[in-house]
């Protein structure tokens, strides 16, 4: 029998003040609890209810944090080690008085971090760090394309202090979200459709096998809520400075073409399909507790 391939459900608690956050995460921590998945919720600290965390943590999954605001204003990678270090220390605190619990994972608004984030996490005692995003052409996201990903470690590593894309001596495990390309994400499978998505799974399937690497999987609870589709517009391709901050919005042309009961559905099929296989899932955490990296 082959051995099990870990795979860690990650899912982004972005804002979405027009929508209610609440019923997204509970069609969430359904839908894992259907299957049985254990997953880690990343939240942003200003736009988290008690009875959010609660839902979360009553089903057993990890509490994560995803930055304090998560705006224009929280770029992390442009930001100085002092703006950093206040607000994501602010926004540990509060997630730790919410969850009444240590928060020992992480990942950043829009996948943007640099070499200080890491070091501020760490200090913060921070285990883990899920930033950054290996051999991914990054067109669907606002980092556009970044070319350090497609030269960084794909498997778990401590990072270098300067060099953050590199191994070294910084105690945080960064676990990077799986990408070969085309990233590992819920966009992905909005975009492609089911049956692309699982031929790309049995790709990382077996690069997993061989390498040992977890398989991390990414999606938003706001997209289980989405009540309108976007239409076409030529002022979508005009470039202007927005592009560097929140990406090309055009990209959204292809990815929302999907209503929110028709995301739900087609990550309960994705997901149905998933446990049938041979893995076991797995938080953040958990993950890092199991394994033992030389520095």
């Amino acid at each position: 029998m082959r051995k099990k391939i870990d795979v860690l459900i990650s899912i982004d608690v972005d804002p979405a003040p027009s929508l209610n956050l609440e019923d997204g995460v509970r069609q969430s921590v359904n839908l894992l609890g259907k299957y049985g998945i254990k997953a880690t919720f990343f939240f942003v600290a200003n736009h988290t209810s008690p009875n959010m965390m609660r839902l979360v943590q009553e089903h057993g999954h990890e509490v994560g944090c995803h930055g304090l605001n998560h705006d224009d204003q929280e770029e992390l990678h442009q930001l100085s080690y002092t703006k950093q270090e206040k607000m994501l220390s602010e926004a540990t605190i509060l997630l730790e008085k919410l969850s009444g619990n240590k928060i020992k994972s992480f990942r950043s608004p829009r996948l943007k971090i640099n070499s200080d984030t890491l070091q501020i996490l760490e200090k913060l005692g921070y285990q883990t760090d899920s930033s950054l995003s290996a051999q991914r052409l990054d067109f669907f996201s606002s980092n556009l394309i970044n070319l350090k990903w497609l030269i960084m470690n794909r498997l778990p590593y401590h990072p270098d202090m300067k060099k953050i894309w590199k191994k070294g001596s910084l105690k945080i495990l960064e676990i990077p979200v799986t990408a070969f390309i085309l990233p590992f994400i819920s966009t992905t499978l909005r975009i492609f459709g089911l049956t692309f998505f699982k031929i790309f799974f049995w790709f990382l399937y077996w690069e997993a096998y061989f390498t040992k690497k977890p398989i991390v999987y990414l999606f938003h609870p706001h997209e289980f809520l989405y009540n309108y589709t976007m239409k076409f517009s030529w002022e979508l391709f005009i470039p202007n400075k927005s592009w560097l901050i929140k990406g090309a919005p055009f990209r959204r042309l292809f990815a929302r073409q999907l209503l929110g009961p028709e995301v739900y559905a087609l990550h309960d099929r994705f997901f149905c399909w998933l446990s049938s296989k041979n893995v076991h899932f797995k938080t953040m955490s958990e993950y890092q507790l199991q394994i033992s990296l030389p520095f």
